[in-house]
């Protein structure tokens, strides 16, 4: 849908640029507004399009062009009153359309590096990580995957001023900067080994780390509404139920057990639940998740 909009030409695109001009300025808008505004557009001599098209496109385009700004959290307003439409832009978001347009680039980005794995060619591109310098990279793709709404790669990096190539190097999507090109003919694409990535299947996001050993960890919700939102959206695919809530014994706790890498996506996750989830095991991990609650609590003090 993001990438339909974008790429409007022609009668679509009047429509596009009257509606999004319209919008802006915060007022309610209807079809009559938007077809007065297109046939502004047209008299100025840049197109033209029969009378009986310049409604039936706004009536097509439109829809679609609401819906891709709700689903990118602008707020806009639509009232229906009968055979009558109005819109109207509620944000103080004056970029419009900028969510859209950056997510339809992580995506091509996206497509781009999971052509260059079926090709097995090496990429070269600027990188910027979250707590480091920018560095110029030549990567080897092997996977392509995606995690909690953002895009990532993993495969062999070549940095600037390292001699040894980077084995699972993690590349988030939306930290490259600029174009991502072919590296040169003569630079050999870097394969990934027999099993290097056995461990994705047991990793909640993307990060494996040092010296990590596979684990079954025992979640507890404490109340109905937790179990059934984890029953119903599993942390994980090896995620399963070991003890249902008893209503007979009068208990309101399940367990959970999982089998994974403990990384900070999992720790993450089980916070982003409060009080209402327990890690009853193993202790190391229990210990760990402890650690970063007692951080927390003391950022609270007063």
């Amino acid at each position: 849908m993001d990438q339909d909009i974008l790429s409007y030409t022609g009668d679509k695109k009047i429509v596009f640029d009257a509606f999004l001009q319209l919008l802006l300025t915060g007022k309610e808008i209807s079809n009559k507004d938007i077809l007065a505004a297109c046939n502004k557009e047209f008299s100025s001599g840049k197109q033209s399009m029969a009378n009986c098209k310049k409604y039936s496109t706004i009536k097509k385009v439109i829809p679609q062009i609401y819906r891709a700004l709700l689903e990118n959290g602008y707020l806009v307003k639509r009232v229906d009153e009968g055979k009558s439409v109005t819109y109207q832009y509620l944000d103080s978001d004056k970029n419009l359309f900028e969510k859209i347009k950056f997510k339809a680039l992580l995506r091509k980005r996206y497509d781009t590096l999971e052509e260059h794995i079926k090709c097995k060619m090496a990429c070269c591109f600027e990188y910027k990580p979250f707590d480091k310098a920018k560095m110029n990279l030549v990567f080897h793709p092997h996977i392509v995957k995606e995690y909690n709404g953002r895009l990532f790669s993993i495969g062999v990096s070549e940095r600037d001023g390292k001699n040894d190539p980077f084995r699972r190097f993690v590349v988030a999507v939306d930290r490259i900067r600029g174009e991502i090109s072919t590296a040169d003919f003569m630079c050999d694409y870097i394969p990934p080994l027999a099993d290097e990535y056995r461990y994705i299947s047991n990793l909640v996001g993307v990060t494996l780390e040092e010296n990590a050993e596979l684990a079954t960890i025992t979640l507890r919700a404490h109340d109905k509404y937790t179990f059934g939102r984890l029953k119903t959206k599993p942390m994980h695919s090896t995620q399963r139920i070991v003890c249902w809530p008893s209503f007979e014994e009068g208990r309101e706790t399940g367990d959970f057990e999982l089998t994974v890498y403990p990384n900070k996506e999992l720790v993450g996750q089980i916070l982003s639940y409060g009080s209402m989830l327990e890690v009853i095991g193993p202790v190391s991990f229990r210990r760990r998740v402890s650690e970063e609650l007692n951080n927390t609590q003391n950022l609270y003090k007063v």
